[in-house]
């Protein structure tokens, strides 16, 4: 018998939603890279051409701008996946933003754009692609939640909530994927030096949080990657229902 592939996107479809930002561009680098098929999936269809012109215009890569918050949208985007590729083997909901909301200045109307984003993105994406994913018998779904659930930043009150509802709903989703042989699994990054970080809260704050990891410096998309590849390869196959911290070390749960 052949031991396990390392290698989890060769030959296999991948789905990665938030394509275009820091983490989902490097992200999709390694697939494609990897030999894996990319459907890189984003809102910003400017984020989606960037994409192309970064990697190439390559076959394997297949853009598709979606609002991964909207119901019919992500309908859409599973009949056409269905149409190119026919399956989906790993779905990487990767799309979200970070406001700064203190809770006395927060909307019900930013609450909820917050969690549609964060959240229920998590939920149509999987509910829309699952049935891609289970006749093949083997699927990896990775969340990306944040390390700050861990430490409830005072001004982050619907981002935490929803990222603490992301690690709720993949634990449920394992137990209930498992019959599957689907993993689902949650990779919480702390706060990582992207274009999105910088302009959110500048590069003092990145700087700040680098001198409070004991490996003492900034965390970069590269960081996260690596974990996410893990989990999408066949050494992962017996890890489900996990939340795996990586930020350096900044926090210890």
């Amino acid at each position: 018998m052949e031991p396990p592939s390392n290698n989890g996107f060769a030959n296999r479809t991948t789905v990665l939603s938030g394509a275009g930002g820091g983490i989902g561009t490097e992200m999709s680098k390694r697939i494609l890279a990897d030999g894996g098929t990319l459907v890189a999936v984003d809102r910003n269809e400017e984020a989606l051409l960037s994409l192309e012109d970064a990697l190439g215009r390559h076959d394997r890569l297949i853009p598709f701008p979606v609002d991964v918050s909207d119901e019919d949208a992500c309908s859409a985007l599973a009949r056409h996946v269905k149409e190119r590729c026919g399956r989906v083997d790993i779905l990487v909901n990767n799309a979200g933003f970070f406001p700064v909301h203190p809770f006395e200045d927060l909307t019900y109307a930013q609450w909820r754009h917050v969690l549609a984003t964060n959240l229920d993105s998590v939920f149509l994406m999987t509910k829309s692609l699952l049935p891609l994913m289970k006749p093949i018998g083997r699927g990896r779904i990775i969340n990306i939640g944040s390390s700050s659930v861990f430490n409830a930043p005072a001004v982050h009150p619907d981002y935490v909530a929803a990222k603490s509802g992301v690690i709720g709903l993949s634990r449920c989703m394992a137990n209930e994927f498992g019959k599957y042989g689907i993993t689902v699994n949650v990779v919480s990054p702390g706060l990582t030096d992207t274009p999105g970080t910088r302009d959110a809260f500048g590069r003092d704050a990145v700087e700040a949080r680098a001198a409070t990891r004991p490996l003492g410096r900034a965390q970069v998309a590269r960081d996260v990657v690596g974990t996410i590849a893990f989990l999408a390869s066949d050494d992962a196959g017996f890890v489900t229902g996990q939340t795996i911290n990586v930020d350096g070390g900044a926090i210890f749960h």
